[in-house]
């Protein structure tokens, strides 16, 4: 039987990050297809795979991701909301046209997630420089309010997900503080805090105290090293430390490892299974 690649802790590799045929281990797989990663993921101890294209990808592909995912016992993790207007200003409108999109987006988020079996929506939006960010902000807690039941219903949910400004500018929520403000005023089950260690890391942020302050909030775990969204310890992120903390504070979901290898190699793609490999044998060795 496989191990897991990080004991306590459920990993989940992407089936593209910049493109649909970008995937984690597009040079260490047989192929780049969607079927051969998560062959490949199952075999290296990942519990499950996410995907920011899932939505745009063929019904047929959907279709054959879904059996694999069975096949393999493996978990879909998050997938954008709406690759069409995601560095737009949506969520952060009040007006009919935005609402309408905004609810036609869940309604196909949910029907997604009726066929993976499992999954959750990542929600972004854009900054409109003409207005006010606290009145956007308050737009975006009025909208997600508004459609909340019809995700907790379905039992989809929505990931608020703060990205660092020195990543992709233009975007809305770009702290942890306003991230954690839109899911504590919404006070919704299907609405949670997507936390990105290195995200918190760009922002300026101690990712260990940033864990303890958001545990209440947070629905989903995303990890990469800085600067560069590199693998683990190929940055300067202490990774012993983190890992740790969701280990002793048992958390049970997905841990998304979004990132792009340091080297575009499968020598790359083998430093980060190395990688993760090393900090599993340190985390086991830690003092109880």
């Amino acid at each position: 039987m496989v191990q897991p690649i990080i004991h306590s802790l459920r990993m989940a590799g992407h089936l593209g990050l910049r493109s649909p045929d970008g995937p984690l281990f597009a040079h260490s797989a047989p192929s780049r297809d969607a079927g051969a990663q998560l062959d490949y993921l199952a075999q290296q101890g990942f519990a499950g795979a996410f995907d920011i294209y899932l939505k745009v990808r063929a019904d047929a592909e959907r279709a054959a991701i879904s059996a694999k995912l069975a096949e393999h016992g493996l978990e879909m993790g998050t997938f954008n909301n709406d690759l069409a207007h995601w560095d737009k200003p949506l969520w952060s409108r009040n007006d009919a046209d935005a609402q309408a999109l905004i609810r036609a987006s869940i309604e196909s988020s949910i029907a997604t997630v009726a066929q993976m079996g499992s999954g959750a929506a990542v929600c972004v939006t854009g900054l409109d420089a003409a207005y006010e960010k606290p009145a956007q902000i308050a737009a975006m807690i009025a909208n997600l309010r508004r459609i909340a039941p019809l995700a907790e219903d379905a039992g989809l949910t929505l990931m608020i997900e703060p990205v660092a400004p020195q990543w992709i500018p233009g975007l809305l929520i770009d702290s942890m503080a306003d991230g954690a403000a839109i899911v504590r005023a919404v006070d919704s089950p299907a609405v949670r805090l997507l936390f990105d260690v290195g995200h918190c890391a760009m922002m300026g942020d101690d990712v260990v105290q940033s864990l303890d302050a958001h545990w209440d909030l947070i629905g989903g775990i995303q990890i990469a090293d800085v600067p560069g969204r590199v693998e683990p310890r190929a940055g300067v992120i202490d990774w012993v430390p983190v890992l740790g903390r969701l280990i002793d504070r048992g958390f049970d979901g997905l841990v998304e490892v979004e990132l792009l290898t340091k080297e575009d190699s499968a020598q790359g793609e083998a430093n980060l299974l190395a990688s993760l490999r090393a900090i599993d044998n340190e985390l086991k060795e830690r003092p109880i």
